[in-house]
């Protein structure tokens, strides 16, 4: 059965055993970036990048593991903190503002790594449930709202999982696995396992019309005769897939941009950190394309373009592809579109080499090409016009 875990508990436990590695990759992860650092100990600006590039790679990669919640808060939160344990290899300011704009990202990126329940692929209008948990202490003489969580979502017939440790000054945790159904013109069948300590202890079945409250007892105090009680609020929502971009953009732009890959940032922004063209519109589209080592090229439209597929969106700074078994971020430090959510088309020849693309001129000198025979080399840019295409997909 398929399951989303979520809870404080849980996720601070699988931060806390990611949390190094990312930091360290960050300052690592580049050949040159790990000699820059070693060399030059002294160099305040080199100290600085580095906890940024640190920071960031710790930040994305902390937001992105606080961010399974689904939730962009904690998101933020782990970034910061991933962002302070990356900046630590090289200044820990630098850390600390990556690390927020790293949680941010991290925060964003969370459908990446988990079910689409915000709706970014799909190709036809799907229902979700949403539930809102408050979490109650209900006394003889009174009744603590103890928190909330607010937007735990998924599908009809998909558990939800979630625990935290009880409020008993013991380190007992408690959690609800939910698995509920759409049941037409009826409600929501919720069924229903309680837990304690990861082990189920009760079963319920409960029957619920949409967006009525269900109260769940998790425990009983019989020394005080307090209990502990989940106040569960479900609602059925109808997510509609992401449309096309309806104007022409005066200019489109990349600030400060990073690339991830699955769990691996392969851009981190010092190279090649902004990317603008002017115009963009359906008649004459405009495209951003990256090319990863190993992936070849991938060239997106916010328009449709001949071989392309619709397995992108972007939603303010951020564009997010499914492409295969394969998941790609695109961050950008300012908003990409003026607003709104809308579907992107993407193409990928997994043949192409910039190196012997003679239309790239910016690429063909010596230090750059060396770069790009590298390993870990990726490669980004825009263009414009159908024309453009030739370059990536005519046969040569």
């Amino acid at each position: 059965m398929n399951k989303r875990i979520i809870g404080p508990v849980a996720m601070m436990f699988l931060f806390l055993l990611c949390f190094g590695s990312p930091g360290m990759a960050g300052v690592q992860e580049k050949e040159h970036v790990k000699k820059e650092v070693k060399e030059k100990p002294k160099d305040k600006d080199s100290k600085a990048k580095g906890g940024v590039i640190g920071g960031v790679v710790g930040g994305v990669m902390g937001g992105v593991v606080g961010g399974v919640v689904d939730d962009t808060q904690a998101g933020d939160k782990g970034g910061k903190k991933g962002g302070v344990f990356g900046g630590v290899m090289g200044g820990v300011v630098g850390g600390v503002q990556g690390g927020e704009k790293g949680g941010v990202s991290g925060g964003i990126t969370r459908g990446i790594l988990t079910i689409d329940l915000d709706g970014d692929f799909l190709l036809q209008p799907r229902k979700i449930i949403t539930f809102e948990v408050e979490h109650l202490l209900l006394k003889p003489t009174e009744t603590i709202s103890l928190f909330k969580t607010k937007n735990l979502r998924t599908e009809s017939g998909l558990a939800l999982h979630y625990q935290y440790t009880a409020p008993t000054g013991t380190k007992d945790e408690v959690g609800l696995e939910i698995t509920p159904t759409i049941v037409e013109d009826k409600g929501i069948d919720l069924k229903i396992e309680i837990l304690h300590n990861g082990k189920s202890v009760k079963s319920e079945r409960i029957l619920s019309r949409n967006f009525d409250p269900v109260l769940i007892e998790l425990m009983e105090n019989k020394d005080d005769h307090s209990k502990l009680v989940e106040k569960l609020t479900p609602l059925i929502q109808v997510v509609s897939p992401p449309q096309k971009y309806p104007k022409a953009l005066d200019i489109l732009e990349m600030n400060g941009h990073v690339l991830v890959m699955n769990d691996t940032m392969v851009i981190n922004g010092t190279r090649g950190s902004r990317l603008s063209i002017g115009g963009g519109s359906e008649e004459d589209p405009a495209f951003l394309y990256f090319w990863i080592k190993g992936k070849g090229a991938y060239v997106l439209s916010f328009w449709p373009f001949v071989g392309a597929d619709p397995i992108g969106v972007v939603s303010e700074n951020t564009i997010r592809i499914r492409h295969g078994k394969d998941f790609f971020a695109w961050l950008s430090s300012k908003p990409i579109l003026p607003e709104g959510k809308w579907r992107v088309w993407v193409r990928n020849n997994p043949d192409y080499d910039p190196i012997s693309d003679m239309n790239m001129p910016e690429i063909q000198n010596d230090r750059l090409k060396a770069e790009l025979q590298k390993e870990n080399a990726a490669y980004t840019g825009v263009t414009s016009g159908r024309k453009a295409l030739d370059r990536f997909f005519s046969k040569k």
